[in-house]
């Protein structure tokens, strides 16, 4: 199986200097990532370069040193025959993601794309220089971004597409909704809607929808990324043996 997960926040930059951004860690995105790659992926992680990748691990100086040594280790240990099926890309602007992420699909074959990125929706257009610091009052115009999703399926029309629906502080049948929607416009496979607020709170809980099927519901306990993947990995397999019998029909 062959797998691209983008991750993290987009970059939009209102001058050469200040952007604006997202609260997006890229934390689910490397959860996926290390969990396909466990179970035999080839995996291109392709994420922001402050968003969190599942082979790098921050120290503390402050704290217990000798545990946070042996909590590296053991990543280390359990990353380590993993590393040959794993490569990352890094994105900086908004720009950047949509042309590197065009260039990996027109250029390389993958079975199963998940769009974890937070995308900017809006961008202003971006000015040469430093706009001065002097002004009391500093208003920007900002331009609604193309959907980067909408193009994915141009790109590789035959790849398992996951998108991601975000909302904050939203019933779960508004949630499911929203999804639905995103699904059908996005001609996604698969939606992952989640709760920004469940999120914060450590709570993560996920809803996969697909059109035509039972949403299923997995919270943290039932560790989200790894339910995620094996339920993905399933439904490409079986979506490639239907492509399989066609093909062998029409010969």
């Amino acid at each position: 199986m062959r797998v691209l997960i983008t991750a993290g926040g987009t970059r939009a930059y209102i001058d050469e200097i200040r952007w604006l951004g997202n609260v997006s860690s890229g934390r689910f995105g490397a959860e996926i990532a290390l969990a396909a790659l466990e179970r035999g992926a080839e995996v291109t992680h392709f994420y922001s370069e402050r968003a969190i990748s599942p082979i790098e691990k921050k120290i503390d100086i402050t704290g217990d040193m000798a545990a946070q040594l042996a909590e590296a280790k053991e990543a280390a240990d359990r990353f380590a025959p993993l590393k040959d099926r794993y490569r990352d890309i890094k994105f900086l602007s908004l720009e950047s993601y949509q042309q590197k992420l065009e260039q990996l699909l027109t250029s390389e074959h993958f079975d199963v794309i998940f769009l974890a990125a937070a995308v900017s929706d809006y961008a202003p257009v971006a000015q040469t220089g430093k706009i001065p610091s002097d002004q009391e009052h500093l208003t920007l115009e900002l331009n609604r971004v193309p959907k980067t999703i909408e193009r994915v399926k141009d790109w590789a029309p035959d790849i398992y597409q996951v998108g991601f629906k975000l909302l904050v502080g939203t019933s779960t049948e508004v949630l499911i909704e929203a999804a639905e929607k995103s699904a059908r416009h996005n001609h996604s496979d698969c939606i992952v809607a989640n709760d920004l607020d469940l999120l914060r709170e450590s709570r993560h809980t996920i809803h996969l929808v697909r059109l035509g099927h039972p949403t299923e519901t997995y919270s943290v306990d039932d560790n989200p990324a790894e339910n995620l993947v094996d339920r993905v990995f399933e439904w490409v397999r079986e979506k490639q043996k239907l492509q399989s019998v066609a093909v062998g029909s029409k010969r």
